[in-house]
């Protein structure tokens, strides 16, 4: 829906720009007609040629204009997300210069959740979304009673989740504090400001997961706190083996 919406946007002036010309070169045919005193005959052909050349013409720019905008290079990747900041109107700020990236900049996307974009230094033709998620009290209290050993195995089967998910965890050194998240993206020519709202609301969908991964792991190593990983994997394997034999039972 975002999509259809913005797309109306950019062409709704065009559209009022091309039915205008079209009234135009009806009412200049219109005049002509008059004039010379045309018979009925020649001037419905006097206004459509004119009005089939005036539709040619706006189509044929509007198609020129696609194909001569400037298409987006590292070079001016900068300059495109600032426009494109303007056009969803994003609360951003521009972070300080860094050795790590050629530009940052902090996002508030729609929902709230701050995203830093950034340019790696070491990945000149990509874009890096990153955020991090903040840990919630309960969950702060369980991750800090878990101990060292505890926070460890959480973190076993909470990167295998979010894994799973497609989510990428890169940090989660500031536990029971913080969890970072990571997407990378490329930057190409066709890209364009709807990307951007793509790459953003993937990102606040990797919110979600994250946050509902802690609950269903801290959940489920506070179930079983003297179980070890490995434990947990065979458990699950075996009750999984023993329902196929069951069905098998079932079906034979």
């Amino acid at each position: 829906m975002s999509d259809w919406n913005g797309f109306w946007s950019r062409q709704r002036p065009r559209l009022f720009f091309g039915l205008l010309c079209l009234a135009g070169a009806v009412a200049l045919a219109r005049v002509a007609m008059i004039v010379q005193k045309l018979d009925p005959w020649q001037a419905f052909w006097a206004v459509f040629f004119a009005s089939l050349f005036l539709i040619w013409a706006v189509v044929a720019t509007f198609l020129a204009q696609d194909r001569l905008r400037e298409v987006v290079s590292s070079e001016n990747i900068e300059a495109r997300l600032n426009e494109w900041f303007l056009t969803f109107r994003f609360a951003n700020q521009k972070l300080a210069d860094s050795a790590n990236h050629r530009f940052a900049y902090r996002v508030t996307a729609p929902d709230g959740q701050v995203i830093i974009i950034a340019r790696p230094a070491t990945l000149d033709n990509y874009l890096r979304y990153r955020t991090d998620v903040t840990i919630l009290d309960r969950h702060r209290r369980i991750l800090n009673d878990l101990g060292e050993s505890g926070r460890k195995r959480f973190m076993t089967e909470y990167t295998a989740e979010c894994a799973k998910a497609r989510v990428h965890v890169t940090s989660a050194r500031a536990l029971p504090f913080t969890v970072r998240l990571e997407r990378i993206l490329p930057i190409t020519r066709h890209l364009n400001a709807g990307d951007l709202w793509k790459a953003l609301e993937a990102m606040q969908q990797d919110v979600v997961i994250a946050v509902t991964q802690i609950d269903l792991c801290v959940a489920r190593v506070t179930e079983s706190p003297s179980r070890t990983p490995l434990e947990i994997f065979s458990s699950r394997s075996s009750a999984a083996s023993e329902a196929e034999s069951a069905t098998g039972e079932a079906a034979s």
